[in-house]
Formats: C-alpha cells, sequence, structure tokens
C-alpha cells in the first residue's frame, strides 16, 4: 500500500506483487518496484522511504511473507527543492 507523499507521486494506493523466488526483504521489493522507471527510483529512493509490515515499523533489512501487507511511506515529498 502507498499512503500520503508515496501514493500522490505514484498515482496509486495499493496494488499486489507476486513475491517471486528469492524476494524475501523489503529492500528486494523496493528494488524492484525501482525497475519500473526513474519516477519510481526517485520516489522510493532509499534515504526517503519508511516502510512497514502488517502496520508495524520495519527496517529494510526485514523479511517478508507471502500475504504480508507492505506500507511505503515518503518521509518528504519527491517534489521538495532542496
Amino acid at each position: 500500500m502507498y499512503f500520503g507523499n508515496a501514493s500522490d507521486a505514484l498515482m496509486m494506493t495499493s496494488e499486489r506483487m507476486d513475491i517471486q523466488n528469492g524476494i524475501s526483504s523489503i529492500e528486494q521489493v523496493l528494488d524492484r518496484l525501482r525497475e519500473r522507471g526513474a519516477r519510481w527510483a526517485q520516489v522510493l529512493h532509499e534515504h526517503n522511504v519508511i516502510c512497514t509490515v502488517n502496520g508495524k515499523p520495519a527496517l529494510m533489512s526485514d523479511g517478508i511473507a507471502a500475504g504480508d501487507e507492505i506500507g511505503i511511506f515518503c518521509a518528504r515529498s519527491p517534489y521538495a527543492v532542496s
């Protein structure tokens, strides 16, 4: 699920993703999403993303399992001027 700035920038609130062999952490899921293009890579930059698993704060290295709900938040707007 995408929340706040992440939802606005990616123009979606949720999606289902099949967890394939070799994908076992939040970081690996984010890497797969970043492969979608420049906008995804910018919005989901590792220094800008905060995630939850099943509603609980999570580290990028935390494991995931089939059926887990991953929440993706941006720490700041991808449109903010540095």
